[in-house]
């Protein structure tokens, strides 16, 4: 009996250990606030987190939160999208060309189906397309594959969230395959144009940065708050994640990102207020900021470049502005060809024959030069060689 009584104290003494309160709204770094109105109350709703704000969540959303006005913990679910290809519910809305063909051969990820553009009789319009992205996505990279350069001249990009408000994004240029925003570019619509004699389009590809939804029913019309942001929480408070987003479920209306007014007023008790501390949770008295981006060097994820919001699509603590593979995880940023593309990512590193974008253009030029060489040689061996003797 006394057995049975020690191992039911021990048991009753294990379980707080393993199921621990939620931490404390005055644990997080920032906050966020959710307006909800009457009409949506009782409702599945969505709180939309943006990039800079999915930026300061670890990948496990273990240190995310959502509290009522009283600050009590309300239940939710999460939607985590990872940086990837979106490739989902993607819908051509419209096409300048008419030549038979089927223009979904832009985006079916298959360099090998070419789609190609009436010409213009004017010689001088775009050729064009508009997508549809079937929700709001947060792009980052757009990459365009196309065999001919020479018959590509220029190019320029248009997105919005609605058609009737469709404004350039990447103005006028010089055809190049890659385009990175620094700043991920919320996007619905996307029209991609199009300049020179004749335009023939392999493929696009749009990735989308990491992205992350709530989803909660209210249970009254007041303000909740979503509370995020110190790496060192380790709760796990949501119900549910999910990859796929939820349809049909509005998104209320929410506040910027801000400091959690809970907070103590000097967080890592380094002299410094939080309101003017450039590391919140790393004690630096001397606010060093080698890049004057507002964020100290002792929490900078690229100490000589200015990112105020210290993207880092791949969370290997490296900055988008400086990763030499910005989906892949490489904190070691190998890259044993040089070429400014890491090993992780790097289809054309030392042991590959593949070439990707740098290389290409020095593999062509050595076949120049060789070629120029070979005729060079046969052209002084016929001059010099000895002429036979005439009989």
């Amino acid at each position: 009996m006394k057995r049975l009584l020690l191992i039911s104290a021990l048991c009753l003494a294990y379980v707080p250990l393993t199921f621990s309160a939620a931490p404390k709204a005055s644990e997080y770094l920032y906050q966020k606030e959710v307006f909800v109105s009457p009409d949506m109350v009782g409702k599945n709703v969505a709180v939309q987190l943006e990039p800079q704000e999915v930026q300061l969540i670890s990948r496990s959303f273990d240190n995310v939160q959502l509290v009522d006005q009283n600050n009590d913990p309300v239940a939710f679910e999460i939607y985590d999208r990872k940086p990837e290809k979106i490739k989902e519910d993607l819908t051509i809305f419209d096409v300048s060309s008419q030549k038979e063909g089927d223009p979904t051969y832009l985006f079916d990820n298959d360099i090998l189906s070419v789609y190609s553009f009436d010409k213009k009789k004017d010689g001088t319009g775009p050729a064009s397309v508009l997508l549809d992205l079937g929700s709001i996505q947060w792009v980052n990279r757009i990459n365009m594959f196309y065999s001919d350069r020479n018959t590509l001249r220029t190019y320029e990009i248009e997105s919005g969230l609605t058609m009737d408000k469709i404004r350039t994004v990447k103005a006028r240029s010089a055809m190049e395959q890659t385009v990175e925003f620094l700043t991920p570019r919320a996007m619905r619509y996307v029209r991609f144009k199009w300049w020179g004699p004749q335009i023939k389009i392999d493929d696009i590809n749009l990735f989308a940065s990491p992205q992350a939804s709530l989803y909660f029913a209210p249970k009254a019309s007041q303000t909740y708050r979503v509370l995020f942001g110190n790496p060192k929480l380790k709760s796990v408070r949501y119900k549910a994640r999910y990859s796929i987003a939820k349809k049909e479920i509005p998104f209320l209306e929410s506040s910027r990102m801000e400091i959690n007014q809970l907070l103590p007023e000097d967080f890592d008790g380094d002299g410094i207020p939080n309101i003017e501390d450039n590391c919140l949770t790393i004690k630096n008295k001397t606010q060093k900021d080698t890049d004057q981006d507002l964020v100290g060097d002792d929490c900078d994820n690229a100490l000589e470049n200015k990112n105020r919001y210290q993207y880092d699509t791949d969370w290997d603590n490296i900055g988008d502005i400086i990763d030499n593979c910005k989906f892949d995880y490489n904190p070691d940023q190998k890259d044993r060809d040089n070429d400014g593309i890491g090993d992780a990512c790097d289809n054309a590193h030392a042991k590959e024959s593949v070439l990707n974008v740098r290389t290409k253009p020095y593999f062509f030029y050595g076949i120049f030069i060789v070629l120029v060489i070979g005729v060079g040689a046969m052209f002084i061996i016929e001059k010099f060689k000895k002429k036979p003797e005439e009989k």
